[in-house]
């Protein structure tokens, strides 16, 4: 996955979507965020045991360049805490293994580790379809 995209819409994305993060889960996935980037959009989601949010930020939209599609869950509340340190006003996110994913602008980069990385269409049979 490669995306660029605006400090602003990072943070408004995640704000919606971090509504329905369970940071105390015994069952780790419901503590992250399902990042999705395809050529239409880029796809925020967020679950607990009795709610799902999901946002979407259109690739028509002037600050979003989608290079690369892919799928990844990072961990929502290190995520959220960094996007708000940021200072430039363009943020790129890029997974390149399993094990990381980069989130740099000209100022700086931040690596997140132990995420979950999934490979091929996803199918969350548990979500209703939008």
């Amino acid at each position: 996955m490669w995306v660029q995209l605006t400090k602003d819409n990072l943070i408004h994305a995640m704000q919606h979507v971090i509504k329905a993060v369970s940071l105390n889960s015994p069952i780790p996935i419901l503590t992250g965020v399902h990042i999705q980037a395809r050529l239409d959009g880029i796809t925020f989601t967020a679950s607990n045991t009795s709610m799902t949010i999901q946002t979407l930020i259109p690739q028509n939209c002037d600050s979003v360049h989608i290079q690369r599609e892919g799928v990844v869950v990072i961990p929502s509340k290190y995520f959220y805490e960094v996007i708000h340190k940021l200072n430039a006003e363009t943020v790129i996110m890029e997974t390149k293994d399993a094990q990381l994913m980069n989130l740099f602008n000209r100022l700086g980069r931040y690596h997140f580790r132990k995420l979950i990385l999934l490979k091929g269409e996803i199918t969350w049979k548990c979500l209703p379809n939008f």
